[in-house]
Order: C-alpha cells, then structure tokens, then sequence
C-alpha cells in the first residue's frame, strides 16, 4: 500500500487527483484483499470530496488543507496495516469519521 501516498504525495489537491486516487485503491484493492474495508473507506472519502466539490470547487487554499488532510490519512492507513488490530480499527474508525473540509 505504500505506493499509494508516494503517488498521492505526487499529485495536485484537483478533483482529478481523488479520482485517479480512487482508481488506484480500486486496483490495490484487487491484489491486497486483506484490507478491502481499507481501501473502501479511502474510496469512499475520496467520493465524498468529489461529489462535494465537483458543482462549485472549494478554494485554493481550503482544498490543499483537505488535501493535506487526505493525504495524511492515506500515510496513517499504510502504516495500520502492519500494526495491532485495535490500532487499525483507530485509523478505520478516523477515516470512517473525517471531513475533508
């Protein structure tokens, strides 16, 4: 899962960034089947800004903090997978209950 906030990290805070992203966990998701409800749970965060966004487009400096945010999650969920159960229950939890904005 590593490779997924190297990419994110690479990217813009633009509405096609979450959807690439969103294609990416679509492939993890495919290979790592340990961590489905990982992978739709980030799905489903990247969904959450896009639909919210998508009509009237959040401002610059708003979106690279969400940015920001999202991309930190995304690094907490790599670094769940390889710890306690209970700690990756946490960061399921923490995504589970985020807004972006």
């Amino acid at each position: 899962m590593s490779n997924l906030a190297l990419w994110l990290a690479s990217r813009h805070h633009g509405l096609n960034t979450y959807r690439g992203f969103q294609q990416q966990i679509k492939q993890q998701a495919s290979v790592d089947t340990q961590h489905r409800a990982l992978y739709q749970l980030l799905y489903a965060m990247a969904d959450n800004y896009i639909e919210m966004f998508d009509e009237a487009p959040l401002p610059a400096d708003k979106a690279e903090i969400a940015f920001s945010k999202f991309l930190s999650l995304v690094r907490a969920a790599e670094a769940s997978i390889t710890q306690t159960p209970q700690d990756q229950l946490n960061v399921l939890n923490e995504i589970a209950a985020v807004e972006l904005t």
